[in-house]
């Protein structure tokens, strides 16, 4: 086990030329906030804001878009509804996170099965939220593009079928060869574990707390 703490962070997070600009610093696009999920995408667009995404762009619920925009005007937005735009800002994106507030229905699948055909390996996926759940009890196949889950404690009792109760270290290393080889899995809990396919070893974050069951988790694995 490696421990995340400060050392490690000032190796990543690095101070940025003076000369650079939001074209610099990737293309985000992030997809959920079906009704009645709508804050959890926000939550999220707020997040990758602030902590220096350059390029962001929000498909969710068209009703949805004014109370993003309250928030945060900096995003482009649309609806998910319009599926030339969609289409578009795929192709258009570094990294797409898929699945804060997303309704576990027929539209959320729809939604999901797109994101996992349209995707190369060039680009990276996040699923979070609704789409682990529908990830879980579906048999689609996983994309080509570098993957990350991001499930908390329930959606990996979904996805790798240990209970809660058993998610120890060596349950979750048993279960990681199932996905392919260089997914990276945030294993979010009281004390969050990053993994990847193919490594043995693993990172562990140690601060948590009971702030974490409040919906918090949509900004703090972006920030």
């Amino acid at each position: 086990m490696k421990v995340i703490n400060q050392t490690l962070l000032e190796k990543v997070i690095i101070e940025r030329s003076r000369s650079s600009h939001k074209g610099d610093y990737g293309r985000l696009l992030l997809l959920g906030g079906t009704y009645p999920y709508g804050g959890a995408i926000i939550m999220a667009a707020l997040a990758a804001v602030k902590s220096g995404a350059g390029l962001v762009t929000v498909g969710t619920d068209r009703e949805n878009i004014p109370a993003l925009h309250s928030h945060l005007p900096e995003p482009m937005a649309f609806s998910l509804q319009d599926q030339q735009l969609l289409k578009e800002q795929l192709e258009k994106a570094e990294v797409v996170l898929l699945g804060p507030g997303l309704r576990d229905d027929a539209s959320g699948e729809n939604l999901v099965k797109q994101v996992f055909v349209n995707l190369s390996q060039n680009q990276i996926l996040i699923v979070d939220g609704g789409a682990l759940t529908i990830l879980a009890r579906t048999s689609l196949s996983f994309p080509s593009s570098q993957l990350i889950l991001t499930p908390h404690q329930k959606e990996w009792e979904k996805l790798s079928g240990i209970t809660i109760e058993k998610q120890k270290e060596d349950a979750t290393a048993s279960v990681l060869p199932s996905f392919p080889q260089g997914t990276i899995l945030v294993e979010k809990g009281p004390a969050t574990r990053i993994w990847e396919v193919g490594q043995s070893d693993y990172y562990q974050l140690q601060v948590g707390g009971p702030y974490q069951a409040t919906g918090e988790w949509e900004i703090l694995w972006l920030g």
